[in-house]
């Protein structure tokens, strides 16, 4: 069984216009509009869900990674020339 209050709440003009045409929009009463409202506003807020953080493969060898801008126009140009002419 529910149980409803009546109550008095005073909104200015311009809100009691805005949520009056949201109910006729919604086919719905003012009271439930109203009711959902406070329902939504007065819920527990939840802690939004952490996003996975990326982590990025590195190299830790012995050896740090070094390269020049040479370096890969000379891999790309490589990447050009047939299998069986590429230099051993």
């Amino acid at each position: 069984m529910l149980i409803f209050m009546r109550t008095t709440i005073i909104l200015d003009d311009a809100l009691f216009r805005k949520a009056k045409e949201r109910a006729a929009r919604t086919n719905t009463t003012l009271s439930s509009l109203v009711s959902q409202a406070l329902r939504e506003n007065l819920e527990p807020r939840r802690a939004p869900t952490p996003r996975p953080v990326f982590r990025m493969p590195t190299y830790t060898g012995p050896a740090p990674l070094d390269h020049a801008p040479g370096d890969f126009h000379a891999l790309l140009d490589s990447d050009d020339v047939p299998v069986g002419e590429r230099p051993c």
